[in-house]
């Protein structure tokens, strides 16, 4: 138990470190864009954006890092030979890892489920703080449908949709509030569908009520077939004011998922991504075997930097493997909980075949 124990702090202080690190070079990196980015602001500013921008970074590439984590930690326990002495006392290598994988995937749990929380609201208040003046539009999805703001020269226009066709640009049941120039209501539409077009609204199915001051809104109440309410939007922009699910607590995102589903929209990304995090724990164990597995050789065998090339080509390919099988779920071509459980244990499968091999080797 206590070889378990000092084996596991041994890879769990090199993946602390080498996270500090990469934490360290990419704040200075993105300390220096932000600089770039913005001459004029104050260093206090930049500092703050890029220390908002560095954690999602990081959390994108930690299964590369405890990749690495675990090939200088398996190099340096084979450069003090204390492999060879584990191995003497008649333990096998793939029982003495056994303390660092379950250590190792806990501290990822904890990653997962505290780590995914802050770097989600970091990114969230980033772009908050990077673009304060984007477009004048506000889109959020809700139990009891979508809602959308637009804006405009003539004033704000409020949308509320029952459910959607499956896309931005279809809408039903349709319920829109105008205000003027100084925020007072103006007109209210209630619609059948609302449609898309160029430069409008096409609404049909249409109820309008002037809501005036000094009228009485029930007897201008005007009934048409068809209305046009201008707007500066596209399908492509409407699309982007949804949340990305980078953005969501991964506590929240079910809900969302379930709110974006009710409304008629397609959920895949989001999917796609809630069952990349539930499985990240183990795809990052994998990278870390994975990475530990080309350094149990012993130290005085010849070809180190080959080992640690291929340690790095293989640790890239199952990596952007991952990322292959995420955009194929989010296109649809695979099933989300598929592509996230399968390309993780395949991961596992393959790293520990690396490390049966160094055994028998």
């Amino acid at each position: 138990m206590t070889l378990h124990f000092y084996f596991a702090s041994r890879f769990i202080t090199r993946f602390l470190m080498t996270l500090l690190g990469f934490f360290a070079f990419q704040f200075t990196i993105d300390l220096v864009e932000q600089m770039r980015r913005l001459p004029d602001a104050p260093l206090s500013h930049s500092s703050a954006l890029a220390l908002l921008n560095t954690p999602w970074g990081l959390y994108q590439i930690s299964p590369l890092i405890a990749m690495i984590a675990g090939l200088i930690a398996a190099m340096g326990l084979a450069r003090s030979e204390e492999w060879v002495v584990t191995r003497a006392a008649g333990r096998s290598i793939t029982t003495a890892l056994l303390g660092p994988a379950i250590g190792f995937f806990g501290l990822c749990v904890v990653m997962v489920a505290i780590g995914n929380p802050i770097v989600a609201g970091a990114s969230a208040e980033y772009e908050a703080r990077r673009a304060p003046t984007g477009p004048n539009t506000q889109l959020s999805i809700g139990p009891d449908g979508l809602w959308l703001r637009q804006g405009g020269d003539t004033g704000i226009a409020v949308l509320r949709a029952g459910r959607s066709g499956g896309s931005a640009s279809q809408l039903y049941d349709i319920t829109v509030t105008k205000y003027d120039e100084m925020g007072r209501p103006d007109t209210r539409i209630e619609a059948a569908t609302a449609k898309l077009e160029p430069g409008a609204w096409v609404l049909t199915g249409v109820q309008v009520w002037d809501l005036r001051s000094g009228q009485n809104p029930q007897s201008s109440k005007q009934e048409l077939p068809q209305y046009r309410l201008s707007s500066p939007l596209t399908k492509e922009r409407i699309t982007e004011s949804f949340s990305i699910p980078q953005m969501i607590s991964i506590w929240s995102l079910p809900k969302f998922i379930a709110q974006l589903q009710q409304a008629g929209f397609s959920a895949r990304t989001h999917l796609a991504w809630f069952w990349g995090e539930m499985t990240r724990p183990f795809f990052m164990l994998a990278m870390l075997l994975l990475g530990a597995s080309f350094g149990l050789h012993h130290a005085r065998v010849q070809r180190t930097s080959l080992r640690i090339l291929m340690a790095f080509l293989a640790g890239f390919t199952m990596y952007y493997m991952r990322d292959f099988a995420y955009i194929l779920a989010q296109g649809g071509q695979l099933p989300p909980a598929l592509a996230g459980v399968v390309t993780a244990m395949a991961a596992c499968f393959i790293s520990v075949g690396f490390i049966l091999q160094q055994e028998e080797s």
